[in-house]
């Protein structure tokens, strides 16, 4: 990747050196007095003793001035920053450069003056917002890397040795720099899988489930989104903006302002729309015009300043884009020839860019212009070389990027009470928890689970509700429960008692009250009263508890088998016996009947007692009744029978 980035700024170097040696110069040093130029103003310098730049010509982007002449003053751009350069009378090279501001007269020209002027040669500096580039410049002298880095601009200097030097020394003063603000200012973020940079491995990455939900773009350049309903309706088209590097300025999306109903939705990322690649193309375009005339054109939004860039810019995309199609694209061919063809047009482009009637009244000076701009492109590819990360790069690179290795996914997600579901959630019957067929008024317990068909990361299942519902006559049911963390819901349905068939429908709907998928899942029983049924619910151990008027209660048990046997446990004094039962469930008038039978029983012939010991389903015991003497008919409590 490395030699990616020297192919291209050394294309730059070669196509910029070669205009300029095919440029007469367009400016020429003065002498006398000089009319000022419409927003233009004249300063003067104060040259620190221990340099000697006597023998130089001085050229800003309007004028140029022989140092050695009578008149040493320069007209400058009067309404933003721009850059002065010192040229060698003999080899022509730049051995110092200053930036104006717009109010001092005099510019000291020393180690510190020169060596801010340089600093859009680290990098990382372009990532800087233009306030946080102001910040930074104003800090600098109290930062070691800074200080280190004059120490290297006071050497070439007092030696008079070009001060665009590709010297290891030098070049390395720049990558500190890059470093810290890396390091201090920008968060280092890492295209690849750096601590704040949210990488494109998996979908997830894109999107934040808190909030509601939202889509993230912190480290790519522009990219098209679009949310297609599997119900149907209209797709959802949306653009992420780009924020490639600075910490803390991603782009973020709320799914809230998409509109998106509730729906399940197929979600695709890409940067091969042609909306993005468009955008991406003129993006690229005006960083790189942006990145090397900023030293020229300063940071300040002048209207023909920003004219002149966008111009240049344009020029750029129309060419990139040209070469691109030809390319087809880009995403099927190597990163490393995609960006060498890109380099080249933009190459090609800015030898020609500065003739454009949008940069005339800004860029007068264009043969230093070109001269300059070789000399920086020439550090700059030192600079990159010696970085380690691609992160370490300008910002411009996430669009180069984009044609390389355009980012293209697509996922699942859900949206449910207008908050996003991390995949697609189905929801069935669990399977046995009703049966076909129950006794009267049983309470039966139906449950619902919540399926994941597709996910890109914990969904929280806790968020769903069902709605149950039966007909008139179908029993009762508690309306509305929750799913807990497993993704199931169980509810209570108490069924009617006479015989039929009766159903419950389970609802889990959105917010348009329209059906999940899976709803509404439907549950059907058969209420059935027969012998059979209490018989088997019968069978087990049985505790009864006899109460007369008389004596206190007494307790007995006996336990029954399915054949219609049991027996009775029968303690006495010195010896112990089970005594065998029979039993038989029995249809009355009155509903079914437990009938047991054997000679412990007191009255186990007596219809009295067992006339209103009606049984009811589930079968948990049962009273019987009878009628002592002096009481009414079949009003003192019996015996009370308890299923164990």
């Amino acid at each position: 990747m490395r030699n990616c980035y020297a192919l291209f700024l050394l294309f730059f170097t070669l196509t910029l050196t070669s205009c300029l040696e095919k440029q007469e110069p367009d400016a020429v040093p003065a002498y006398g007095a000089k009319p000022i130029l419409k927003n233009a103003r004249k300063i003067s310098f104060i040259i620190d003793g221990a340099y000697d730049l006597s023998q130089t010509e001085v050229h800003s982007t309007l004028d140029s001035t022989a140092m050695d002449g009578e008149d040493k003053g320069l007209l400058v751009p009067a309404a933003y920053p721009s850059a002065v350069f010192f040229l060698d009378n003999t080899s022509g090279q730049i051995l110092a450069v200053v930036q104006t501001d717009t109010v001092r007269d005099q510019v000291p020209v020393n180690a510190t003056s020169v060596a801010q002027a340089l600093l859009p040669l680290v990098p990382a500096y372009h990532s800087l917002t233009p306030v946080q580039q102001i910040t930074f410049e104003r800090n600098a002298p109290s930062l070691k890397p800074f200080q280190d880095f004059v120490v290297q601009v006071d050497a070439l200097l007092k030696s008079k040795r070009p001060i665009y030097s590709t010297e290891p020394a030098y070049v390395n003063k720049l990558v500190e720099l890059n470093s810290y603000i890396l390091k201090n200012l920008l968060g280092t973020p890492d295209l690849t899988a750096g601590r704040t940079a949210r990488v494109v491995n998996q979908f997830k990455d894109w999107v934040a489930v808190e909030g509601g939900g939202t889509l993230i773009n912190q480290v790519h350049s522009y990219v098209y989104a679009e949310f297609i309903p599997s119900n149907g309706g209209n797709t959802v088209k949306t653009l992420l903006d780009p924020q490639p590097v600075p910490a803390g300025r991603w782009s973020k999306k709320p799914l809230a302002e998409l509109g998106l109903k509730d729906d399940y939705y197929t979600v695709h990322l890409n940067q091969t729309h042609e909306s993005v690649v468009a955008k991406n193309y003129y993006e690229l375009s005006s960083r790189m015009a942006k990145m090397f005339l900023n030293v020229f054109l300063g940071r300040l939004g002048e209207e023909s300043r920003s004219d002149c860039i966008a111009a240049i810019a344009g020029a750029i995309q129309v060419d990139i884009t040209a070469t691109m199609l030809e390319l087809g694209g880009g995403a099927s061919i190597p990163a490393q020839e995609v960006l060498l063809k890109i380099s080249q047009v933009a190459g090609n482009t800015l030898q020609t860019a500065f003739t454009n009637s949008a940069c005339q009244k800004t860029l007068l000076n264009k043969s230093v212009i070109a001269k300059a701009l070789a000399a920086q492109t020439n550090v700059f590819m030192k600079t990159i070389q010696a970085v380690s990360m691609v992160y370490e790069l300008a910002e411009f690179f996430p669009f180069v990027f984009a044609q390389a290795n355009p980012v293209i996914m697509s996922d699942k997600m859900q949206v449910y009470k207008g908050k996003l579901v991390p995949g697609w959630v189905s929801f069935q019957e669990i399977k046995g928890s009703v049966t076909s067929g129950y006794a009267p008024s049983v309470t039966v317990r139906p449950a619902v689970e919540a399926k994941i068909l597709s996910f890109y990361d914990k969904i929280d299942l806790g968020q769903f509700e069902a709605a149950w519902t039966v007909e008139s006559g179908h029993g009762q049911v508690t309306p509305k429960t929750p799913f807990n963390a497993d993704g199931k819901t169980v509810t209570s349905w108490r069924l009617p008692t006479p015989e039929g068939t009766y159903a419950l429908k389970a609802e889990v709907l959105d917010r348009e009250k329209e059906h999940l998928m899976g709803s509404p899942v439907k549950f059907e029983v058969k209420v059935k009263d027969s012998i059979a049924i209490y018989k088997a619910a019968a069978v087990g151990s049985w505790t009864v508890t006899g109460y007369d008027p008389n004596n206190p209660p007494s307790t007995y048990r006996f336990r029954l088998f399915a054949d219609g046997t049991g027996v009775y446990p029968m303690d006495g004094t010195g010896f112990t016996r089970d005594v065998p039962i029979r039993w038989s469930i029995e249809s009355t008038p009155e509903g079914y009947i437990l009938k047991e039978q054997g000679w412990w029983h007191p009255a186990y012939t007596d219809d009295r007692i067992t006339k209103h010991a009606r049984l009811k389903y589930p079968l948990t015991g049962y009273k019987v009744y009878s009628s002592p003497q002096g009481y009414p008919n079949f009003t003192f409590l019996s015996q009370v029978y308890t299923k164990n």
